[in-house]
């Protein structure tokens, strides 16, 4: 079964749920150790949590989200717990404090703003619709991971757009891949979609898609199935089968 998602509850309240994560994001960023500043922070799904990579693999810290259970947890090296209840009123700034007062490492807060002190205002009921969303689309990457011979997982959830992808690579040209993801919506697509693409793009290519597939070339090039169109999960491996086999056959 399909877990569902309500596109008009996300509209509204999808914005404090993509804070949320961007504040958790912006602080392993600003703790991982020799991480090139191009890189993202992409955050480990599996069927009970949301996770940062460690913040150092020596100190062996990290935060774990777990969304039907409400709580954000720090995790030290010792494997010792603390604990953060989410609620609608948790704010940037109460989050920062959290991770800051636990961490094995000197770091300075964001500045005191209404920004950060306002509460993020978390519809706890979508976040949840969400997880149970993301940790199914996690269960197929991994299979088509599987499927396509990739040898080391790269799905996780970037939260600067706030998709759950992972890449198959060239191995003749690292600078060429194939995209698969699942976004829950973004300026070019307001609503939760799948979308493959290969980068950098083919010239002249214009992809063959059945309906309720459709080509976008607004803003980026790809294949896109919407969220709500979806009806059994073997729509969702074959949809990203298809086009993965149709992609490589460019290269």
């Amino acid at each position: 079964m399909i877990p569902k998602l309500n596109s008009k509850t996300l509209s509204k309240d999808l914005p404090a749920i993509h804070k949320l994560f961007r504040t958790i994001g912006s602080f392993s960023a600003l703790l991982a150790k020799e991480r090139p500043n191009w890189m993202h922070v992409g955050f480990k799904v599996n069927q009970k949590s949301i996770s940062t990579d460690y913040f150092s693999k020596s100190a062996g810290e990290k935060v774990v989200i777990e969304p039907r259970k409400l709580i954000i947890k720090f995790i030290s090296a010792n494997g010792k717990e603390n604990k953060l209840h989410l609620t609608p009123t948790i704010s940037s700034i109460e989050i920062f404090e959290f991770i800051a007062s636990k961490v094995n490492k000197e770091c300075e807060l964001p500045p005191l703003t209404n920004h950060t002190l306002a509460p993020l205002g978390i519809n706890t009921e979508l976040f949840i619709d969400i997880f149970e969303a993301v940790s199914f689309m996690q269960q197929i990457f991994t299979q088509l991971e599987n499927k396509f011979g990739i040898e080391q997982s790269t799905i996780k959830l970037w939260p600067h757009h706030l998709d759950l992808a992972f890449n198959w690579y060239n191995p003749n040209d690292i600078e060429q891949l194939i995209y698969h993801g699942f976004s829950l919506g973004d300026e070019t697509i307001q609503m939760p979609y799948l979308a493959t693409y290969i980068h950098p793009w083919p010239k002249d290519f214009l992809p063959r898609v059945k309906k309720p597939q459709y080509y976008n070339d607004k803003e980026w090039r790809g294949i896109v199935l919407n969220y709500s169109d979806i009806k059994t999960s073997e729509e969702v491996v074959d949809f990203f089968t298809t086009h993965h086999e149709q992609l490589l056959s460019t290269i």
